[in-house]
C-alpha cells in the first residue's frame, strides 16, 4: 500500500512524501524516542502515529498542508485523484472549522460500544478485570477530559460521573488518515495527542490505542480549538448496497458497524467529486456540541447505532457478547432468499423468488426486505416471507436443544410454483458468531432437530473460505457461510 501511495503522488498533486516504517525508529533521534517509550508502541498502533504527524507538522512551513495516511491492509491502493479539492473544501469551512484540519471521521456507533465490544481484540493491553466504562472514566480523568483538571473541555460544569456518561454516549470517531494545515490550533491538538500517547497509564488501556486517544481528545478539545469531524453517511450506504455488511469480506464481521468505508481517503475524494457533479451534499463537517443542519441530523438519526434505540438482543449481538447458555457452536442468520431453478439449467441459473431478507449485525430496526428485481417470477405461490423466529420459539429452548437461532425462510404452495421451475432453493447466510469452528457436516435443520426432509432434498454449502461442497468445510468464528 505504501508503494502504491508513493507511486500516485503525481496524480494526487502531493509535493513530498515522508515515508515511515519500522526502520525509521532504529537509529537517530527518532530511534532514541522509540526506545524511551517501549510501553506505548504496539504492532497495530501506538504513540508513534501522533509522533510522526507532529514531526511532519514541525518540518512543514506555516500554512503548508500535511496529510497522514495509514498503509492500509483493507485498501492497498494509491490515490485515485487529486487531494487539492479536499484542501480547498476545508479552507472554505474556515469560519466554522478554524483549525482547517480533518482530525477524525464520525462513525455510527457510540464511544461506549467501542469499549464494551468484544468483536475486535484490543490493540494494546488485554482488558483488566474492572468494567470497561470504569476504565474509560479513569482515562478521561487522567487526560483532563472530565473532573477538575479540565478547565474548559468537554466536562466543564458536569459532575464526574455525568461527564463520563456524556462522553460514553458521544459518537465514536475513527482515525485512519487525517489532514492538517500548519497553524497554532492544529499544532496544539497534536502536541496534546503526543503528550498523552506517551503516558503508559493512558495509551495501553485504550481499545484502539492512538485512534481511541485521538477520539477522546477531539471530544475534549473540539470546542476550544474549533475542531469539526467528518460525517459521510453515503459511504456507509454505498458499502451496504454491495452487501459488504453481510460479512463477505475480511476476517472480522462487524456488519453495519464496519468502519472500512473510511479507511482510505479515496472514498472521500470520490464523494467530493460526486458533490460537484450532482449538486448534492455527501460530506459534512459536524459540530459535536450543537449538531448540524436538518439533513445532517436526519442522516445521523437514521444511521446511528444507539443503545437506547435498539433491542437488548441486537445490541448484545453487535458487541459480540454471547448470551448465557448459548452453545459454543452457534450461528446468526444475516440474510436469506428463495430461488427457483429452471428445469433446463444449473445452480448458476437460479432466479430470485420473492423478496430478499436482510438482517446483518447492527441493523437498525426490524429486518427489511430488498426490492425484487424487475421481471422477477410470479409470487402468487408464496404464502409467507422470511422472518426471524428465535423469540417466537424462545432463545433458551433453542439453547437447551443445542441450537442458537431459528429462522423462518418462507412458505409456499407447491401447486403454485411456476411450471418452468424444477426446484425451490433456500439460501440462508449464517455468520459464525460462536466460539468454535463449525463441524464439517454443518447444514440446515428443522427447529426440533434433525435434517430437513422433503421429497427431494439436497444440501449445498459455500463455506467461510468460499469453497463449495455438499457440506460445509471450514467455517471459523467471525466467518459467514451460505447454506
Amino acid at each position: 500500500a505504501q508503494q502504491r501511495l508513493h507511486a500516485s503522488l503525481g496524480r494526487a498533486e502531493i509535493d513530498v512524501h515522508w515515508r515511515w516504517n519500522s526502520s525509521s525508529f532504529k537509529k537517530g533521534r527518532h530511534g532514541d524516542w522509540y526506545r524511551r517509550h517501549p510501553k506505548v508502541n504496539f504492532r497495530r498502533g501506538g504513540a508513534w502515529k501522533p509522533y510522526i504527524i507532529l514531526q511532519a507538522m514541525l518540518r512543514a512551513r506555516e500554512g503548508d498542508w500535511v496529510i497522514y495516511h495509514d498503509s492500509s491492509q483493507y485498501f492497498p491502493e494509491g490515490f485515485s485523484s487529486s487531494v487539492r479539492p479536499l484542501l480547498a473544501w476545508l479552507e472554505s469551512q474556515r469560519a466554522t472549522n478554524p483549525c482547517e484540519c480533518l482530525a477524525a471521521v464520525r462513525l455510527r456507533q457510540q464511544v461506549q460500544h467501542e469499549w464494551q465490544q468484544r468483536c475486535a481484540p484490543p490493540y494494546g493491553l488485554p482488558p483488566g478485570p474492572e468494567p470497561p466504562l470504569d476504565t474509560l472514566c479513569s482515562v478521561l480523568h487522567r487526560i483532563g477530559a472530565c473532573g477538575s483538571a479540565d478547565p474548559g473541555g468537554a466536562g466543564t460544569g458536569l459532575r464526574d460521573e455525568e461527564c463520563c456518561a456524556s462522553i460514553a454516549a458521544a459518537p465514536m470517531l475513527q482515525h485512519a488518515w487525517s489532514v492538517w494545515k500548519k497553524g497554532p490550533l492544529g499544532l496544539s491538538f497534536l502536541r496534546e495527542w503526543v503528550m498523552y500517547s506517551e503516558d503508559s497509564h493512558v495509551l495501553p488501556m485504550l481499545p484502539f490505542v492512538d485512534q481511541t486517544l485521538n477520539e477522546l481528545l477531539v471530544h475534549k478539545l473540539h470546542a476550544r480549538l474549533g475542531l469539526r469531524v467528518l460525517w459521510a453517511p453515503s459511504l456507509y450506504e454505498q458499502h451496504w448496497s454491495v452487501e459488504h455488511d453481510l460479512a463477505h469480506f475480511g476476517p472480522l464481521a462487524f456488519g453495519r458497524n464496519d468502519g472500512t468505508p473510511f479507511k482510505h481517503l479515496n472514498h472521500v475524494l470520490d464523494s467530493l467529486y460526486n458533490e460537484q457533479i450532482t449538486g448534492k451534499a455527501f460530506l459534512w463537517m459536524l459540530n459535536l456540541s450543537t449538531g448540524g443542519e436538518e439533513e445532517e441530523e436526519e442522516s445521523i438519526a437514521r444511521l446511528a447505532w444507539d443503545v437506547n434505540h435498539v433491542s437488548p438482543r441486537l445490541w448484545r449481538r453487535s458487541l459480540c457478547l454471547l448470551p448465557e447458555g448459548r452453545p459454543p457452536n452457534a450461528g446468526t442468520v444475516t440474510d436469506s432468499q428463495l430461488f427457483l431453478m429452471p428445469r433446463r439449467g444449473g445452480f448458476g441459473d437460479r432466479v430470485p423468488w420473492g423478496l430478499a431478507y436482510r438482517a446483518p449485525t447492527a441493523w437498525s430496526g426490524p429486518p427489511v426486505y430488498a426490492e425484487a428485481s424487475p421481471g422477477a417470477p410470479n409470487t402468487r405461490g408464496l404464502l409467507e416471507f422470511a422472518r426471524d423466529n428465535t423469540e417466537a420459539i424462545s432463545e433458551q429452548w433453542l439453547y437447551k436443544n443445542g441450537l442458537s437461532e431459528a429462522h423462518m425462510a418462507g412458505t409456499w404452495h407447491g401447486d403454485l410454483v411456476p411450471m418452468w421451475a424444477a426446484e425451490v432453493i433456500i439460501c440462508v447466510g449464517v455468520f459464525n458468531d460462536g466460539t468454535m469452528p463449525w463441524p464439517h457436516n454443518a447444514g440446515l435443520c428443522t427447529a426440533s432437530g434433525g435434517n430437513i426432509s422433503f421429497p427431494s432434498f439436497r444440501r449445498l454449502c459455500i463455506d467461510g473460505e468460499g469453497k463449495v461442497g455438499s457440506v460445509c468445510g471450514s467455517v471459523l468464528p467471525n466467518q459467514r457461510a451460505m447454506l
